[in-house]
């Protein structure tokens, strides 16, 4: 799937099916603290929002953005799919850093399935 935003930038969506979604978080899920937060920077079709909440991760707990607000996990630009309203959504380039800065602490875990294009360069520039 292909897709602009404004009028220079293509973007490509390559969407996590599902099953590896849960395959992936059913192997972090119990590593994850309590409290802690998770990003999910790319959000696509909301596969790993799926899988976190899920797997029983508070939905108050997961931030998810994307550069594209039409990607189809994003619903109004706010919130992943009607039945998961807690869960704050943004429109935001993750390259760009943190799109809560000032107003929500900076995530304790990152999972995403990051643009194909450039693998390396999203991965560093997230991770540090």
């Amino acid at each position: 799937m292909s897709s602009t935003t404004g009028d220079t930038l293509p973007l490509s969506a390559y969407f996590t099916p599902p099953p590896v979604a849960r395959m992936l978080v059913a192997e972090l899920a119990h590593s994850i603290g309590r409290h802690e937060t998770i990003w999910e920077p790319y959000v696509g079709n909301g596969a790993f929002v799926d899988a976190l909440i899920e797997s029983g991760i508070d939905r108050d707990r997961i931030y998810a953005s994307d550069i594209n607000p039409k990607a189809p996990g994003m619903n109004a630009g706010r919130v992943i799919h009607i039945d998961h309203p807690t869960v704050l959504c943004g429109t935001a380039d993750a390259l760009a850093g943190w799109p809560w800065a000032g107003e929500e602490k900076e995530p304790d875990w990152i999972i995403s399935n990051p643009p194909f294009e450039d693998v390396q360069h999203h991965a560093e520039t997230l991770l540090g």
